[in-house]
C-alpha cells in the first residue's frame, strides 16, 4: 500500500502478509525502498529499524528480539555491507559478541562473552583471517596462542581448570615438533 504527496512522490509505504503489517518505509514505484524502514513480526512487534538508499541497507540499523530487546546492531556502508563495530546481544539483554566489520568481511577486534559478561574468545581478524594472539575460555577449558592468516603459528596451550594440559607448536596450522598432552 502506497501513499502519495501532491506531487505525486511517494510518501509512505506498508507492505502487508494476509492482513498483517510487517514493514513500512518507502517503495519506490521501481519498488525499490528507500528512506528510514522498520520491520515487524506477525506479533507486531518491531523486528528491525534502519535506512535503505536505492534498495540496499545502509547507515546504522538495529535489529530485534521479539520480546523486545535488541539482538544485534551496527552499520551498514553505502554498498550495503556491514561495517565498523557489530554489537550482538542475548535474547535477555546481555552483550554477545562484538565483531568489526570493513566492508562485509571481518577486520579487527573480535569479542565473545558467555551469558554472564565473562570474555570467552579474544583476538583480531585482519582481512577475514584470524591473525595474532587468540584466546578462547569455555568454562573449565580454555586454550590461546597465534594465528598467522587463519592458520595457528607457534606455541599453543590448552588448559583444564587452570592446569596445563597440552603444549605445543604449529607451522601454517600443521603440528610441528613435540606436543605434549
Amino acid at each position: 500500500h502506497r501513499i502519495y504527496n501532491e506531487k505525486g512522490r511517494v510518501e509512505s509505504s506498508f507492505i502487508y502478509n494476509n492482513g498483517i503489517l510487517i514493514g513500512e518505509g518507502i517503495v519506490r514505484k521501481d519498488g525499490s525502498k528507500d528512506g528510514l524502514w522498520l520491520s515487524y513480526y506477525d506479533s507486531g512487534k518491531k523486528k528491525s529499524k534502519g535506512f535503505y538508499k536505492n534498495n540496499v541497507k545502509y547507515g546504522d540499523w538495529e535489529y530485534y528480539y521479539e520480546n523486545g530487546l535488541i539482538e544485534s546492531k551496527g552499520l551498514y556502508s553505502v554498498n550495503g555491507k556491514q561495517d565498523s563495530i557489530w554489537k550482538e546481544y542475548y535474547s535477555h539483554g546481555g552483550l554477545r559478541e562484538e565483531i568489526t566489520y570493513y566492508e562485509g568481511i571481518y577486520e579487527g577486534l573480535f569479542v565473545a562473552y558467555d551469558d554472564t559478561g565473562k570474555v570467552i574468545v579474544k583476538g583480531l581478524y585482519i582481512d577475514n583471517y584470524e591473525d595474532g594472539y587468540w584466546f578462547y575460555n569455555n568454562g573449565c577449558f580454555s586454550q590461546q596462542g597465534n594465528y598467522l592468516q587463519g592458520q595457528k603459528i607457534g606455541e599453543w596451550k590448552s588448559y583444564f581448570n587452570n592446569k596445563l594440559i597440552f603444549k605445543g607448536s604449529f607451522q601454517n596450522g600443521t603440528p610441528n615438533g613435540e606436543h605434549i598432552f
